[in-house]
């Protein structure tokens, strides 16, 4: 009786692993919908919602499900679960034009966009204009400063020398060799010193030059602006006229238009029509940067699936082994039983025999349990490292 109750014990302890392994594989979420739809531009947001997912599900958008302005919004939503396999699902949001939808407001609102960035412009430009007339300026009284340093300069020589000449001219004859030196040192002085004069007043003329370029051409570069922006006016209000003439119901050329115009306006509004490069180049970068976080997302669900496929092999091992395991008790019992009632068909009073049999049976089926053991720790363990793996 004892034995047979060892035995129900590694029979219950073998079914109850099979089953934690049954229930540590992730499951699929079922019952999920995210459906496309379709809207009419009316100044309001709409949105697509994943629908059937479970409360304490995570529901996570590419970008917002939710939008008001017109336009084409593909959008994937990611759902994740503890214990499940995340499930990701893609939907369409569209917002159309209405067919009778005026353009004029947005035209108009445009151009007050235009007239603010053109005047955001033009202040700046004022800004720099009168930032170098205080520079001009500065430099100006440096060199004016300059200048009446040196005439100070120029008039305390002057009368130096006229003290001197006097001098000398009291004196006798000897002293006109003195007199011819010191005028010479006057006239040597008095050239550096005009010279220096000049030098200055071409550094002057230089700056000014320098200034009336500088000017000249910030004039210029806010010219060519409000150029190209009404050039781009007009040529937008003509090919809107060209177009709703020709057909009123051409919606998608002037959508087309109203785009070109929209973007053509925005590239003006942000550092004007000489920075279009830096914007295809931010516009270029972007791009590049998106693409490298999708590759980046797909590479993680690309971890995860492998993550899956390797958790899958390994409880594979592990109820191979566990099946493994359930034969090799099998087969032990049923050697066991037949070997007992051999013993008791052959001598019924082979105690000692009988004992050995049951200690050898009672160690093997603690190496049993031991093992069984050893597998429900290595599968609880996995298990916890692939929830950690999966999080």
């Amino acid at each position: 009786m004892k034995r047979f109750l060892t035995l129900l014990l590694c029979m219950a302890l073998l079914v109850g692993g099979a089953l934690a392994l049954s229930s540590c594989k992730a499951k699929t979420i079922e019952g999920l919908s995210f459906k496309d739809a379709s809207f009419v531009y009316d100044g309001t947001a709409h949105s697509i919602v994943v629908e059937g997912a479970p409360s304490d599900a995570t529901i996570t958008y590419s970008q917002p499900n939710t939008q008001t302005e017109p336009g084409v919004y593909v959008i994937a939503a990611t759902v994740t679960l503890k214990k499940h396999t995340p499930a990701t699902l893609i939907a369409t949001l569209t917002i159309k034009y209405p067919e009778d939808y005026a353009f004029e407001s947005d035209i108009a609102r445009l151009v007050e966009m235009l007239n603010s960035a053109i005047e955001s412009t033009n202040k700046e430009t004022e800004e720099k204009i009168q930032a170098l007339k205080t520079e001009h300026q500065a430099k100006i009284d440096s060199l004016t400063a300059a200048n009446t340093e040196t005439q100070k300069e120029l008039d305390a020589l002057e009368l130096e020398y006229q003290v001197k000449v006097a001098e000398l001219t009291e004196k006798d004859t000897a002293t006109a060799t003195a007199l011819a030196t010191l005028t010479a040192k006057y006239e040597s002085d008095l050239a550096a010193l005009n010279k220096a004069d000049a030098d200055n007043t071409a550094a002057i003329e230089a700056l000014d030059k320098k200034y009336a370029e500088e000017v000249a051409e910030l004039e210029a570069q806010g010219q060519a602006t409000a150029t190209a922006l009404a050039t781009l006016t007009a040529k937008y209000e003509s090919d809107l006229a060209a177009l709703n003439k020709a057909d009123a119901d051409n919606t998608a050329a002037i959508e087309s238009l109203d785009k070109k115009y929209a973007e053509e306006v925005a590239e003006l509004e942000a550092q004007g029509q000489a920075t279009a490069n830096a914007l295809a180049t931010l516009t270029a970068k972007y791009e590049s940067d998106l693409a490298a976080l999708n590759k980046a997302d797909a590479d993680n669900t690309a971890a995860i699936e492998s993550l899956d496929k390797k958790y899958a092999e390994e409880v594979a091992v592990l109820e191979t082994l566990e099946q493994a395991t359930a034969t090799a008790l099998a087969t032990l019992t049923k050697k066991y039983e037949s070997d007992l009632a051999a013993l008791n068909k052959a001598d019924a009073d082979n105690t000692a025999a009988i004992e050995a049999l049951d200690k050898k049976y009672a160690e093997e089926v603690a190496e049993l349990e031991a093992q069984g053991q050893a597998t429900a720790t290595a599968l609880a363990t996995l298990t916890a490292k692939y929830e950690s793996d999966l999080a």
